[in-house]
């Protein structure tokens, strides 16, 4: 199976997917990350933080198991500003990888990028058998979970090394993109499905064949 992993900015495939992606890699499938937006500064994307994040994201790649990362180098905060331009260029990804699974922002993020990325997969992802929403802590509200993920302590190790590779994304707790915080959400999502730990989704779509 291939699995496309469709996050608005880069590290919000490892806040909404980290033990989802690993949990695909135990299973053989192979993973794919496209990263949409990148950051700026005035009018131009800030090419420092990018060459920065890339450099991330190699490490995540390296830890995760993930087989590639796609850029597609779109205006961070500006996504709903120009939706097709969003629709295009996952459509390119969504073209290239021919995923079975595909896991998408959630639609109700405070996070105008995460609201437009959704919005751009519904088009974007419409011939894709098999779509799951994902939650980023500290964007993600009015989230009904109805699939869950059980976590491993060390899938959830390791996720909480990969966001810690992303170093300017990080916070301190409470804040739940913190260590700590990694730690209370899995074990809140673990006990909602009878579970240690666990990751949450919504099963968008799925075509039984």
């Amino acid at each position: 199976m291939k699995v496309l992993i469709i996050a608005p900015h880069a590290d919000d495939e490892v806040l909404g997917t980290g033990g989802a992606i690993q949990w695909h890699k135990e299973r053989g499938d192979a993973v794919f990350v496209n990263v949409v937006a990148n950051r700026v500064l005035g009018h131009k994307i800030d090419d420092i933080y990018t060459a920065q994040t890339k450099k991330s994201a190699q490490k995540v790649k390296e830890l995760l198991g993930i087989e590639k990362y796609f850029f597609c180098g779109l205006r961070d905060e500006h996504l709903d500003e120009s939706l097709i331009k969003c629709i295009i260029a996952i459509e390119d990804v969504v073209t290239t990888v021919k995923p079975d699974i595909a896991y998408i922002p959630n639609e109700n993020d405070s996070n105008q990028d995460h609201r437009a990325v959704y919005q751009a997969c519904r088009v974007a992802c419409r011939n894709i058998d098999k779509i799951l929403v994902y939650e980023v802590p500290s964007s993600t509200i009015h989230f009904a979970p109805n699939l869950y993920i059980e976590l491993t302590e060390e899938l959830l190790n390791n996720k909480i090394k990969a966001m810690l590779y992303y170093e300017t994304e990080t916070r301190e707790y409470p804040n739940p993109r913190s260590e700590e915080g990694f730690k209370t959400f899995a074990k809140m999502r673990g006990m909602e499905c009878n579970r240690k730990l666990a990751e949450a989704f919504i099963l968008f779509k799925e075509v039984l064949n």
